[in-house]
C-alpha cells in the first residue's frame, strides 16, 4: 500500500507533526478528508494538497485552469452522476472523457464509465475544490463541514475562494429566542451542577440502551462515522430525538441524527454565540439537562427538522484534544422527562466516544 497523504505532506516538509495530529482529530469527528482538515487549519495550500494527491495516486492533478464553463463540456456527465460519484467533467481526449475525481480508484472510474457509457481518463482533485466545482457549476450544495469561516489569506492562497458558498448551501435556525434566553443566561456554572432542574414527575421515558453494550461497541469502532452512528442509535421508541452535531469555531453543524432528513440536517448551522444549553455544555464541557422552556434553540432545531416537539433535553459534549468536537443532543417526548441517571450515563458515553475518536485518529483524548 502506498503512503498516506499525511505522510507525503510530512516527508516534503509541508506540515508539522502537530498540524497532522490536529487534522486527524478534525477528520475523525467531522468526516472530512485529511487534506480538507489541513486546509481548514490553514496549515497548507490547496495546490500543495493537489500536488501530493497526484504523487499518492500516480495520476495528474485537476487544476482550476482545466475547468471549462461551456455547456458542451459540463454536459459530458449528467448532474446526477457528478453528485453521486463526486466527479467533474474537464473535457475530452480522443474518445475518453477527462474526469476530475474525488476517489480516483479504478473501481470508481469503472462505475462512472458505465454510468456515462464512455471511457474515462482519471484526474485527482482535492475535496474542497471538488465540492466547490459541483456547487458552482451544478448547484450541488456543500454541507457546512466543507465550508470555513472567512480568514486572512496569504499571497497566492485561494482558500477563501473554495470556502465561501456559491449557492444557498446551508440554513440557520430562525426563531425569536430573546425572552427565554435572557432567563437562561441567569444560570451560572456553579449553579448548574450538571443539571438545570428537569422538574418533578413520575413519568419517565427510557432513553438509554444498556450502557455496557454501547461502551463495548465504541471500543470496537474503527471509523469516526461508526462512532457517530452508535451515538445516535434509537435507544427506546419513546425517546423522540437523537442528534449529533459537529462543533467548529462558534457554530454547531448537523452531522447525523436518528429518523431525520439526513441531507437537510447536514445543512443545518446553529449558533453557539448566544446563550443556550448547547453553549453552556460547550463552555463548561459538562452534560447539561434542561426543561423544554430552557432549551429554545433545541426546540427551534426540532421544528426546523420537522421533528416532534421535545420534552426534557440533554446536551452532552464530546471533548477531544482539549476542545469540544461534537454535541450529542437527546430529548424525551413532549411533556415527558428523562430518567434518573441520564447525566451520568451520558457522561460515560461521550467520554468513551472521545476515547474511540482518539484511538482512531491517534490524538490524545
Amino acid at each position: 500500500m502506498g503512503k498516506r497523504l499525511g505522510e507525503i505532506l510530512l516527508s516534503r516538509g509541508l506540515i508539522s507533526p502537530d498540524q497532522l495530529e490536529q487534522a486527524l482529530q478534525i477528520q475523525a469527528t467531522s468526516h472530512v478528508r485529511i487534506g480538507t482538515a489541513l486546509v481548514q487549519l490553514e496549515a497548507v495550500l490547496l495546490d500543495e494538497i493537489g500536488r501530493c494527491l497526484s504523487i499518492q495516486h500516480g495520476l495528474p492533478q485537476a487544476t482550476p485552469d482545466m475547468v471549462r464553463e461551456d455547456q458542451q463540456t459540463l454536459g459530458l456527465i449528467p448532474r446526477e452522476v457528478c453528485a453521486r460519484f463526486k466527479v467533474f467533467p474537464l473535457g475530452v481526449a480522443g474518445e475518453a472523457v477527462k474526469v476530475a475525481m474525488l476517489d480516483p480508484s479504478r473501481r470508481q472510474a469503472g462505475e462512472v464509465s458505465f454510468a456515462i457509457q464512455r471511457t474515462v481518463q482519471r484526474f485527482v482533485a482535492p475535496e474542497l475544490r471538488m465540492m466547490y466545482w459541483l456547487e458552482r457549476h451544478f448547484e450541488v450544495p456543500r454541507e457546512p463541514r466543507f465550508l470555513r469561516l472567512p480568514a486572512p489569506t496569504q499571497r497566492r492562497d485561494d482558500r477563501r475562494t473554495y470556502a465561501e458558498p456559491t449557492v444557498a448551501g446551508s440554513f440557520e435556525v430562525d426563531v425569536d429566542l430573546d425572552d427565554e434566553l435572557v432567563m437562561l443566561d441567569q444560570y451560572h456554572a456553579d449553579d448548574l451542577e450538571l443539571n438545570i432542574s428537569v422538574g418533578d414527575t413520575d413519568e419517565h421515558v427510557a432513553v438509554m440502551r444498556p450502557l455496557d453494550l454501547l461502551l463495548l461497541r465504541l471500543q470496537e469502532a474503527e471509523r469516526g462515522g461508526a462512532v457517530a452512528r452508535i451515538l445516535v442509535e434509537p435507544i427506546h421508541p419513546g425517546a423522540a430525538g437523537f442528534l449529533l452535531l459537529g462543533v467548529r469555531n462558534e457554530v454547531a453543524m448537523g452531522i447525523l441524527g436518528h429518523n431525520v432528513d439526513e441531507r437537510r440536517f447536514r445543512r443545518l448551522v446553529a449558533p453557539l454565540t448566544v446563550p443556550s444549553v448547547m453553549q453552556i455544555a460547550c463552555r463548561h464541557r459538562r452534560v447539561v439537562l434542561a426543561r423544554t422552556s430552557q432549551a429554545p434553540l433545541v426546540t427551534a432545531i426540532a421544528r426546523a427538522l420537522d421533528l416532534p416537539p421535545p420534552g426534557d433535553v440533554a446536551v452532552a459534549p464530546v471533548v477531544l484534544g482539549g476542545r469540544v468536537v461534537n454535541l450529542l443532543v437527546i430529548w424525551a417526548a413532549e411533556g415527558k422527562t428523562l430518567p434518573d441517571g441520564t447525566a451520568e450515563d451520558l457522561s460515560r458515553l461521550v467520554h468513551a466516544a472521545a476515547e474511540a475518536y482518539a484511538r482512531i485518529s491517534s490524538v490524545k483524548p
